[in-house]
């Protein structure tokens, strides 16, 4: 069951005076209590700049509405019913449907933080965070950006460096130029950004990463990312 939409006054007189006005952004919401799920549908609906295509109020009742409604944003809750935020996550992959994922959460132990990265999660929040942390972190997702909680940051890289078995010093394990695709890759440039930059072929760089992937302890460009930031590769 659904839970019905409050109606809300916008300002029309003020979108109409804007030259460009910016398209909003488009969520299906999910969370099993129905406190913090009318929660989130007060917050994104007197928020401009979002649109709450659907909402539910299980893990099945998510992954149908993300099929069918193609979201921009989804933010779900880890601990659903029927159906947890993972393996919502884990169907989505296997479907090969694109996601940006925020997953809202209480607690979350090492593992499920890295499977949740892997699955392709762009932004977690803990649920203690303020309101207005949620509604960034949901406009930084949108823009393309990845959006991770400070805490849950550190543990993800304190279990990367436990993995760790090769030396500290990466230019130990790396080749000169696969530390060059390491920080590029921090800084956010695509694997075709890459190969211009260094006048190769993106099946080169695919290479490289591949490597990369291999000799470090990473699984994902998510964690890569983390793990280069983190020794000021960026």
């Amino acid at each position: 069951m659904k839970t019905r939409l409050p109606t809300v006054r916008r300002d029309r007189s003020r979108a109409s005076d804007s030259p460009h006005p910016v398209e909003a952004v488009r969520l299906v919401l999910a969370d099993s209590q129905p406190l913090a799920l009318a929660g989130l549908i007060h917050l994104f609906s007197t928020e401009p700049g979002f649109k709450i295509l659907s909402t539910c109020e299980d893990g099945e009742q998510a992954l149908r509405a993300i099929r069918m409604q193609r979201p921009d944003v989804f933010v779900l809750e880890l601990n659903m019913a029927k159906k947890s935020g993972l393996a919502v996550l884990r169907d989505l992959k296997d479907e090969d449907i694109a996601t940006r994922a925020v997953l809202i959460t209480g607690s979350m132990s090492e593992d499920e933080l890295l499977e949740a990265m892997r699955l392709g999660v762009r932004g977690l929040v803990h649920k203690d965070q303020p309101t207005r942390v949620l509604l960034r972190c949901v406009r930084k997702v949108h823009a393309g950006e990845i959006w991770l909680d400070q805490n849950a940051a550190n543990r993800i890289v304190d279990g990367m460096v436990r993995r760790e078995t090769e030396a500290r010093d990466l230019s130990q394990v790396l080749t000169r130029r696969e530390l060059e695709i390491v920080r590029t890759i921090a800084a956010g440039c695509s694997n075709c950004e890459i190969a211009q930059r260094f006048a190769v072929s993106e099946g080169t760089v695919k290479t490289h990463v591949h490597n990369i992937f291999r000799k470090l302890p990473v699984r994902s460009r998510f964690e890569l990312i983390v793990f280069a930031r983190e020794r000021g590769l960026n």
